[in-house]
């Protein structure tokens, strides 16, 4: 009896152990997610409008995961519920991430959530100034989307899309426009506009220079000989100030409408008020300066106080050897085209006259610059130099005259001027026989009481010379080497002369004073 007591008690045992088994197999964990991931763009919305997740699973569940962007509705739930999941706007220019894990009993599941990144459109830099003459003008645009440009309407004329084109690096575009030269005195602005594809936005500003002007309306003003108030108009686009010359304390500068501080951004007229002293007996004149406050640009003007004894009037024939006189202050015409001119105070007492590069092609009248003795008339297309009526000389630092290089000379009389040495070289910086025109001369004559020395190589044209009227001149200060490459050199002296020894070997000595070639 007890041996089957034992027995039963064994088979209970052994059921009941089966029975935990099969108790424990039943109840194995499990979990599923109807998606692994999820995606959502940079505005927060669910791509394709899938923003939920279904749980299937044998227990309760719990969600773990840190959402600082990214939220689920509900962190626990039981099999079947859904989890939708809300995203907040990406205002970076960078793709996140997010994971959660859906976690029941000891089985997990990932569901891994993505965002877009904002549609950045940048520029590089958005203002851009650009010289009047008008220039190339390249954009660098970063942007991780398509995009378009939009140009003003109204600056469309000035202002066009050479081409658009994308570089080797990641984002980054290459717009080139053409802006065409200013012509106007006014500021040339522009706004370019870059638009991504989700209405993103960025803008480039271009301010083009203008021409400059500050002039008053004429070069001249005349005003007769009583002391007296009178207004010039000036015209501007620059702010700037007034100074009365040195020269001209008759003059006195009494303001204007308003003082300018800052540059205007378009052309402004402004009266200007001045006031004299009563004049002399002679014609004089006072230069007044306009000088911008940006340091861009400086005009003058000249006021003539007629004097109570008329002036001598004569003529310059030559435009633009008026226009320089004129521009000195040297001479007094209200009408550059008018050949009839007046000496003033300041012609009549200068010392030095500076007219290079002036294009000029006669000097006739500069005989009556009675006070002139430093002369530099170089690189102009002068032919003709009669100074035999001024009394020209050197200073001390300078041995050699050189105020007629760059010129097609043909004829020069310096009289009885102090011109001792002439230096016709064409020896860079110096031209030399040929003029601002491209003009050589093949043929010269020089006269003067004084002249002694000449330095005239590397004129190759040259094929005549006659010193025949230099009756003081020493061939020991002479040079003749490059001239008449190829051809005679015919030079014509007076008889006795002797040659220096480096003498060119195609130099012909004539006893003769030729004037017509």
């Amino acid at each position: 009896m007890k041996k089957i007591l034992l027995m039963l008690l064994a088979i209970f045992f052994l059921i009941s152990c089966n029975d935990e088994s099969q108790k424990v197999e039943n109840t194995e964990t499990n979990i599923s997610l109807t998606l692994e991931s999820l995606s959502f763009l940079n505005t927060g919305e669910a791509i394709e409008g899938i923003n939920s997740v279904t749980v299937e699973s044998s227990g309760e569940w719990q969600v773990i995961g840190k959402g600082d962007w990214c939220h689920p509705s509900v962190s626990k739930g039981k099999s079947g519920d859904v989890v939708v999941f809300k995203a907040d706007q990406n205002t970076t220019s960078e793709i996140r991430t997010a994971e959660f894990s859906f976690v029941c009993g000891s089985k997990t599941k990932k569901l891994n959530v993505i965002q877009k990144e904002d549609n950045i459109i940048e520029l590089y830099e958005e203002n851009i100034n650009v010289k009047k003459e008008g220039e190339e003008v390249i954009l660098r645009i970063s942007s991780n989307s398509d995009f378009e440009y939009i140009i003003q309407e109204d600056c469309k004329d000035w202002i066009s899309v050479e081409s658009l084109e994308k570089t080797n690096s990641i984002d980054l575009s290459l717009l080139t426009l053409n802006v065409r030269e200013n012509n106007g005195y006014s500021y040339r602005k522009a706004e370019i506009t870059l638009k991504a594809d989700d209405g993103s936005i960025a803008v480039a500003n271009i301010k083009q220079d203008r021409l400059l002007r500050l002039e008053a309306e004429k070069t001249s003003y005349r005003v007769d000989n009583s002391s007296g108030n009178f207004d010039i108009n000036i015209s501007t686009n620059l702010a700037y100030k007034v100074v009365v010359s040195a020269g001209a304390s008759w003059i006195t500068y009494n303001g204007g409408d308003n003082e300018m501080t800052e540059n205007p951004d378009k052309l402004v007229n402004v009266k200007e008020s001045f006031s004299v002293t009563q004049g002399g007996s002679v014609l004089r004149v006072g230069e007044i300066k306009l000088q911008s406050l940006d340091g861009s640009l400086i005009t003058s003007f000249f006021i003539g106080q007629i004097g109570s004894e008329p002036s001598e009037k004569f003529s310059i024939p030559d435009i633009n050897f008026r226009k320089a006189l004129s521009e000195l202050g040297y001479i007094w015409t209200e009408d550059l085209n008018d050949d009839m001119c007046e000496i003033t105070n300041i012609g009549a007492e200068a010392w030095q006259l500076d007219v290079s590069g002036k294009n000029i092609e006669s000097i006739e009248g500069i005989e009556h610059f009675k006070s002139v003795e430093r002369l530099n008339c170089q690189n102009n297309n002068i032919r003709r130099a009669d100074l035999s009526k001024n009394k020209l000389c050197l200073s001390i630092s300078q041995y050699y005259f050189e105020g007629l290089c760059g010129n097609p000379l043909e004829y020069v009389d310096f009289g009885n001027s102090d011109v001792k040495s002439l230096k016709l070289e064409n020896v860079p910086p110096l031209k030399g026989l040929t003029g601002s025109n491209g003009e050589s001369s093949s043929h010269l004559i020089i006269k003067g009481e004084n002249v002694q020395g000449l330095y005239i190589k590397n004129n190759p044209q040259l094929t005549d010379l006659n010193i025949f009227n230099c009756p003081n001149f020493n061939s020991y200060y002479l040079d003749l080497n490059g001239c008449a490459i190829g051809k005679t050199l015919n030079f014509y002296v007076k008889n006795g002369f002797q040659p220096p020894f480096n003498m060119p070997s195609n130099v012909k000595i004539i006893n003769e004073d030729k004037q017509d070639f």
